[in-house]
């Protein structure tokens, strides 16, 4: 069995899971978790029934990240801040869409399907690569029942010192977290 690990939740895992047909065989979906209801577009002539149950993981990893409580989430942003890696913003930015991803459609997809799914797990090069560079750790947290601590926070950042050595140097990483505000 798949659990999140993240820190102390409290959250109740009951979902409901409701299903939008989209009469298509290909195409983008989209699932959008609210409270504990779980909207999913779903094609009607889908040929990856394991992807799209990855995705459904994917969403509920999200749910159970954003449900830590504030004094959990505050440990977590000061193992980052305190990290003296010129990656550790880079990788803070990208843990909760990167652990989604690697816990729904990384792990989720294997433990359905027995195999891991070597499609594009997600469109953005950073989480895509940033989640398939760190399956191994989240995998060894989930095989041991560890809950997400400061060394996970390094190993994280270092994943992906070694899987974006130049990241710093892109533009598109540079404004990734900006906002422009223009005056009229």
């Amino acid at each position: 069995m798949l659990e999140p690990i993240y820190l102390e939740l409290v959250w109740d895992p009951k979902f409901t899971i409701h299903m939008m047909p989209i009469p298509e065989s290909k195409g983008h979906t989209r699932a959008t978790v609210i409270d504990n209801a779980v909207i999913l577009e779903v094609l009607l002539d889908e040929p990856n029934a394991a992807e799209r149950l990855g995705v459904i993981f994917h969403k509920l990893s999200h749910a159970a990240y954003e449900a830590q409580p504030q004094a959990i989430q505050k440990n977590l942003d000061a193992w980052f801040d305190q990290h003296p890696s010129k990656f550790a913003l880079l990788a803070k930015n990208l843990l909760n869409e990167g652990l989604a991803t690697a816990l729904g459609n990384g792990l989720a997809y294997k433990a359905i399907t027995g195999k891991r799914d070597e499609a594009e797990w997600y469109s953005v090069e950073e989480i895509n690569l940033g989640a398939r560079g760190a399956i191994s750790l989240v995998e060894s947290y989930i095989e041991t029942s560890r809950q997400i601590d400061r060394e996970f926070v390094v190993k994280w950042i270092k994943s992906y010192e070694v899987t974006f050595p130049n990241a710093l140097n892109t533009t598109e990483i540079r404004l990734r977290e900006s906002v422009l505000i223009l005056g009229g």
